[in-house]
């Protein structure tokens, strides 16, 4: 037996950043992807765009160690 899901998709990865402008910098100048400004800037993420509605989420690491630590 064999269950079908569909069309599957994916819309974003997270990733937590110790340099985040840097990352920024590797994402945009490196890779050729860009900033997406009208998904926002939320709480210091910040999303670049990868396409077909899917992108990165850029976070610093202080963040991530502040949520796990009950912050």
């Amino acid at each position: 037996m064999s269950i079908s899901l569909g069309q599957a998709s994916l819309s974003h990865v997270a990733i937590s950043c110790t340099d985040l402008e840097r990352s920024i910098r590797f994402y945009t100048q490196v890779l050729g992807l860009e900033v997406n400004e009208s998904l926002g800037r939320h709480k210091g993420n910040i999303k670049i765009a990868i396409g077909a509605g899917t992108y990165i989420e850029l976070f610093p690491f202080e963040m991530y160690q502040a949520r796990n630590q009950g912050a």
